[in-house]
């Protein structure tokens, strides 16, 4: 089974426990999520507040068995600033011409900018660990199916 096709889906997270669950569920998936913060969170918060989710979540894991992405919808600064921080995905939605500057900023420090990312939300999602599983149970049932 080819596993580096598990790896394109992403959850919108909203707290450190909802990540650490989303992480421990994928573990015995063998599936690497990607966590997406929301740009409200990351706007009012900063993303000195997510670096440090970051931090917290490689002593309970493995650096390379998650992978953060920040949505900046239209703010460049914001996007210029977790480009400088050093995460590897953004999602940025600005103008053609300030996604032209912004990727040429990200080509250089090799982030990937819009990445291409089946997202599931869990904002009013109360059990965490059962809608997670559910979930990669499916999407592992449907990999099998294509193959």
């Amino acid at each position: 089974m080819n596993i580096s096709n598990f790896k394109k889906i992403g959850f919108y997270v909203y707290s450190y426990y909802q990540a650490r669950d989303i992480l421990s569920i994928s573990r015995n998936f063998q599936v690497i999520p990607f966590i997406f913060f929301k740009y409200y969170l990351i706007n009012n918060f900063g993303t000195l507040w997510v670096r440090e989710i970051f931090k917290l979540l490689i002593k309970d894991f493995d650096k390379n068995r998650f992978e953060i992405v920040l949505d900046c919808k239209k703010n460049p600064a914001l996007a210029v600033n977790c480009i400088r921080y050093g995460f590897s995905y953004i999602k940025f939605d600005g103008n053609s011409i300030l996604q032209k500057k912004i990727k040429s900023i990200g080509n250089k420090h090799k982030v990937l900018i819009n990445p291409k990312i089946r997202i599931i939300d869990l904002r009013r999602i109360k059990n965490c660990n059962k809608y997670t599983l559910e979930i990669m149970n499916n999407y592992k049932k449907k990999k099998k199916n294509e193959y």
